[in-house]
């Protein structure tokens, strides 16, 4: 069980020249000030939708299958296990 205290946070006076957001994008990890990561999930899986698209077509080009793992290995699952903690 976690005792440590939870604190609340006062947010300062919001500028009518600034938006305030709710997430923001850091170094591709989307951080939000809720408890869920779905948008950051989205985000990901949508760009390794796209990867994987243009894998088929390096393949339907004829890259060989040592190559495509490799690629696979550099892009996608790069993509995958960034920012994932254990």
């Amino acid at each position: 069980m976690d005792n440590r205290r939870k604190h609340s946070t006062q947010l300062p006076a919001e500028l009518t020249y600034i938006k305030r957001v709710d997430s923001i994008n850091i170094l591709g990890v989307t951080v939000t000030n809720t408890l869920t990561v779905n948008e950051h999930v989205d985000r990901v899986l949508s760009n390794c939708a796209q990867s994987v698209f243009a894998l088929k077509t390096l393949r339907a080009h004829g890259l060989n299958r040592e190559c495509l793992h490799n690629v696979f290995n550099a892009v996608i699952l790069a993509k995958l296990t960034y920012a994932v903690s254990a």
